[in-house]
């Protein structure tokens, strides 16, 4: 059990110090996509698999793919705060974040929907948060500074108490609640508060922005591993996965990259 804490404790720091350098070297823009890539909920599902079982896992992957709705519910919730808050802006969006994922988590939690039914409304919600967040305007960060190390600790230590507490928890519940609440987005969510304690909140607001151009690699990834993992086990259905989305995000960031250039 120490192990697997100390694997979820290095991963999630791993990953949310590379978010964060990505923000401050290339651009928020590109660290936005790049948070839709399976991370947080990746690591939880795995380990959902290996603490459980593979089964129990591949069908959490199905209503984890609805509660991405929940996470860009997040993401909004976060935009009109600190968009309108200057005193304790980020706690405040923090707590109003937090506070709309698990709103919007419950709601879909008691609406029964037809797993075929999860995907199509996924996209588009994420079409209609993306046509959202358009009048949102790119920024780069020029006055770069040491990010904290103890801040970036910090948070990374916060997402793997967070696994640890998703992981703990779905063994006492179902397959439907395991999903939604394993979208929680544990390494976007940080990287959020990290920046804008260290930035502009104008450089926050340029990472919620790219999230859903971002967000189709994880579908890819839920979609992939929810047929996989019974089928081939963790291991080689996470690489397929990983494999599928990595695919979408380099097309992704690609289109990005020539519509940045020529001022789209």
């Amino acid at each position: 059990m120490f192990e697997l804490i100390l694997i979820k404790t290095a991963v999630s720091v791993f990953i949310i110090i590379v978010l964060s350098l990505v923000a401050e070297h290339v651009s928020p823009r590109v660290s936005g996509i790049i948070s839709g890539y399976p991370l947080g909920a990746a690591i939880t599902l795995f380990f959902l698999g290996y603490e459980i079982s593979p089964t129990f896992a591949a069908s959490s992957a199905v209503y984890a793919v609805l509660g991405l709705i929940s996470s860009q519910v997040l993401a909004f919730s976060y935009y009109l705060i600190s968009a309108r808050r200057k005193r304790f802006s980020a706690l405040l969006s923090s707590l109003g974040g937090i506070a709309g994922f698990i709103c919007s988590s419950f709601l879909l939690g008691f609406i029964h929907l037809n797993a075929l039914l999860i995907l199509p409304i996924t996209c588009l919600a994420t079409l209609g948060f993306h046509l959202l967040f358009q009048k949102i305007e790119n920024t780069t960060i020029t006055d770069k500074k040491k990010l904290s190390f103890t801040l970036l600790i910090g948070r990374a230590v916060a997402s793997t108490v967070l696994i640890i507490l998703i992981t703990g928890i779905a063994k006492a519940i179902d397959v439907k609640w395991a999903g939604l609440f394993s979208s929680f987005p544990l390494t976007f969510f940080p990287l959020l508060v990290i920046i804008h304690l260290t930035y502009q909140v104008e450089h926050v607001h340029s990472i919620i922005k790219n999230l859903p151009k971002g967000l189709g690699s994880l579908i890819f990834y839920l979609v992939i591993i929810h047929y996989t993992y019974p089928a081939y086990g963790l291991y080689f259905g996470t690489l397929l996965g990983f494999i599928a989305s990595t695919a979408y995000l380099m097309v992704v960031l690609s289109l990005s990259g020539r519509r940045s250039k020529k001022g789209i």
